[in-house]
């Protein structure tokens, strides 16, 4: 996977944990994790990420774990 749609989770309300280790991710765009009221844990190591704007996780608002190990 090297990019992800916006609204690729938006109907996926209920998640808890987001794996997407290991791929060639670069971006991601602020509104991917809009509607994810529930998110508790994202592990994105291992991908190629640079940045990441200030508003990304603002709404996941039960975020308790961030991995973003290895990344560019």
């Amino acid at each position: 996977i090297s990019a992800l749609n916006p609204t690729l989770f938006s109907h996926l309300k209920n998640l808890r944990e987001l794996y997407l280790n290991n791929n060639n991710i670069v971006k991601i765009d602020p509104i991917t994790f809009l509607n994810l009221p529930n998110l508790q844990e994202f592990h994105f190591s291992n991908n190629r990420l640079t940045r990441i704007d200030d508003f990304t996780f603002f709404f996941a608002t039960n975020l308790r774990t961030l991995n973003l190990d290895n990344n560019r």
